[in-house]
């Protein structure tokens, strides 16, 4: 299992090989799930460290294709009309932004003016 980790609404998710044997792909932890505590006290000022490296990013997202949802997996992240979606059960149904299979993550903006 990878050190990458995300958390969305509270529960982690990580990167690691999925139980239907794709590599990379984000997955829920349901053992490493559960809820988020409460936030600490801040940290004393005036001290600077080293910048962290930069995150893996959703390399494990792909486009959604109504014939491969049959595969997805808890935890897959697909992408459908410009939003990202985290897929919530383990071959889910209905299609990303109208099904309650899916949950958005990230939403399309709006299209910004012509240059």
């Amino acid at each position: 299992m990878s050190d990458q980790y995300i958390f969305v609404n509270g529960v982690q998710i990580f990167k690691r090989t999925c139980t239907n044997g794709r590599e990379n792909k984000w997955c829920y932890g349901h053992s490493l799930g559960g809820w988020t505590g409460a936030t600490g006290s801040p940290g004393p000022t005036g001290f600077t460290g080293a910048t962290g490296p930069t995150g893996a990013g959703f390399e494990g997202a792909e486009a959604f294709n109504p014939g491969n949802a049959s595969g997805y997996m808890l935890g897959q992240i697909v992408t459908h009309d410009g939003n990202t979606y985290l897929v919530n059960t383990n071959y889910p149904t209905g299609i990303p932004g109208s099904s309650p299979d899916y949950t958005l993550l990230a939403e399309r903006g709006a299209t910004g003016v012509q240059g």
